[in-house]
């Protein structure tokens, strides 16, 4: 398992961030082409409530409102399958494994000091299974003032907190370690290319040379397969065919690109193919299991560290510093999952032709899931009017009265009422990145 996020951060107007996670229809692009992808399963929403979210993000003075992250999980972690119908231990796993990312995101900061956020699978590429989270840019301090607050920033110390919080995860279910030697790529390329190219392969799309940065990433993702030996010979002629040259080589990087071209039109290649590292050695592996086992002692100091800074910078020292009791939140977690995907779901009527709990529960469920994706649809749809409204064209014959009315209030998962309001005082405020630098 690995955890990875998503550059986006903002929320324009009409942008509504719980669609993409959410959505059981999706729209990529491949190349030159766009096309509209039906996720069978669709989606699942273990937590929170996405319009409780989408008001929050409205109603924030923040330049950046939200961040989004995906656990992406291997084929040999859990089988997607088993987890959407119901498997306890997979389910117990995940529920872990959410609990304590949030932990650490928001070290020290109570719950009730926290904004909405939601949790949702995309189980939908075949024996994988990915866990999307989308939670605020934010937090209540102390004194109930919301206060910008960055659970990522872009410094190596938290690169290295999310890597113990990786670690542990791995090291306790015998998850795939990414960071193992046996594992790691002979060519990477940067995400949003894999991303594009791996869509491509799934649908059986072939770039050329016209597409010459996705006709590379291809070329050598297929080189990626072959001996070391061949892989030299084989780079040299896909950057031939691009009219690529080679710019600058680094003892773990090379960038390729036109000669004449800018820093835009470059590719930054990485891997064992291309620092000269070679198949793992068994010394590697040996040392990167004796890391693996720090790291509870990393994930704890990592808390640590960033529950000082947000006691001291937003509770007023106050807040209490009680460290999350990681063998009990692995074995036995404070957060509770839906029992399986929804869509798994079968009424089941007892013999005297009454229904049963089962049943119930289950009509329950899906009825609750249905308001949740209407309330997702409506919220992108009124985010979509107010910018046709901003842009002056003429809305008069369209009365958004009954939308507005459906989404001010919806159900949650815990069967309270929301509004999804968040209370005054949301000016904007700095970022600091010094927490954990």
């Amino acid at each position: 398992m690995r955890v990875g996020f998503s550059k986006h951060k903002q929320a324009a107007d009409g942008h509504d961030p719980t669609v993409y996670p959410l959505s059981p229809m999706i729209e990529k692009s491949f190349g030159n082409r766009r096309e509209v992808f039906v996720r069978n399963p669709q989606p699942e929403l273990l937590l929170g409530s996405p319009a409780a979210v989408v008001a929050a993000i409205r109603e924030l003075n923040l330049q950046n409102r939200y961040r989004a992250a995906v656990m992406t999980f291997a084929g040999s972690d859990l089988v997607p399958n088993a987890f959407n119908s119901g498997c306890k231990a997979a389910r117990r796993a995940v529920a872990a494994a959410i609990e304590l990312f949030l932990e650490l995101g928001f070290a020290g900061v109570p719950r009730a000091n926290r904004l909405p956020h939601i949790v949702g699978t995309h189980t939908h590429v075949p024996g994988q299974l990915e866990i999307n989270l989308l939670v605020l840019h934010a937090i209540r301090n102390a004194k109930g003032q919301v206060r910008s607050v960055n659970i990522h920033p872009p410094t190596r110390g938290s690169e290295k907190d999310f890597e113990a919080f990786e670690d542990l995860l791995n090291l306790h279910f015998g998850w795939a370690d990414p960071r193992c030697p046996s594992r790691a790529a002979r060519i990477k390329l940067p995400d949003y290319l894999h991303k594009e190219v791996a869509e491509a392969e799934r649908h059986g799309v072939a770039f050329d040379t016209s597409q010459p940065k996705l006709f590379l990433a291809q070329s050598l993702l297929r080189l990626g397969n072959e001996p070391a030996a061949d892989f030299e010979a084989g780079l040299s002629s896909v950057l031939e065919a691009c009219g690529y040259v080679r710019l600058k080589k680094s003892s773990s990087s090379l960038i390729v690109g036109p000669e004449a071209g800018t820093v835009r039109d470059t590719v930054v290649l990485r891997g064992r193919y291309i620092d000269g590292a070679g198949p793992a050695e068994d010394e590697e592996i040996a040392e990167r299991k004796v890391e693996m086992g720090t790291a509870p002692k990393r994930f704890l100091a990592a808390w640590h560290k960033r529950a000082a800074y947000n006691r001291a910078t937003f509770g007023d020292d106050t807040w209490d510093l009680i460290a999350p009791d990681i063998h009990s939140v692995v074995e036995r977690p404070n957060l509770t999952l839906p029992a399986c995907h929804h869509n798994t779901y079968t009424p089941v009527n007892s013999p005297g032709g009454t229904q049963s709990a089962r049943s119930r529960k289950s009509k329950k469920k899906k009825k609750r899931t249905e308001v949740v994706t209407l309330a997702t649809r409506l919220n992108a749809a009124l985010g979509q009017l107010h910018s046709r409204m901003k842009a002056g064209l003429d809305l008069s014959r369209f009365d958004a009265a009954p939308l507005i009315a459906f989404t001010a209030t919806k159900e949650i998962d815990d069967g309270t009422e929301t509004d999804g309001r968040i209370p005054p005082g949301c000016g904007a405020d700095r970022t600091d990145q010094r927490a954990y630098a």
